[in-house]
């Protein structure tokens, strides 16, 4: 099995929040926490392997990371998103430092 990156689950997951919600990051934070829901509520950390339905069978592969790692992905996901939306926040805050002159009353002309 092939070590899984966090970093690349937390990304797709992400890209996943976005493709459902563009541009609307309180969706995308929704949507990333009931996910996360979601994987909390199996704490046994077992995965279905196989099922059997009457008369037929199926079996899968599931991709190399285990319910705890997508769980991490999840939450850096959520947290990744919060960041944003509190930076957004805080850019929307922000007031530009500096000072203008008029014309003919640029700063030499004060303190001159």
């Amino acid at each position: 099995m092939a070590a899984v990156s966090i970093a690349d689950l937390t990304s797709d997951y992400r890209f996943h929040a976005r493709i459902l919600y563009p541009g609307d990051n309180a969706a995308q934070l929704q949507w990333l926490t009931d996910q996360y829901l979601l994987l909390a509520e199996d704490r046994s950390g077992a995965e279905i392997t196989a099922h059997a339905f009457e008369g037929s069978s199926h079996s899968a592969q599931f991709r190399d990371s285990s319910p705890e790692q997508r769980r991490q992905a999840v939450q850096a996901a959520i947290e990744a998103v919060e960041a944003k939306i509190a930076g957004l926040v805080d850019n929307s805050e922000r007031r530009p430092f500096g000072f203008r002159f008029a014309p003919g009353r640029e700063p030499a002309a004060l303190l001159g």
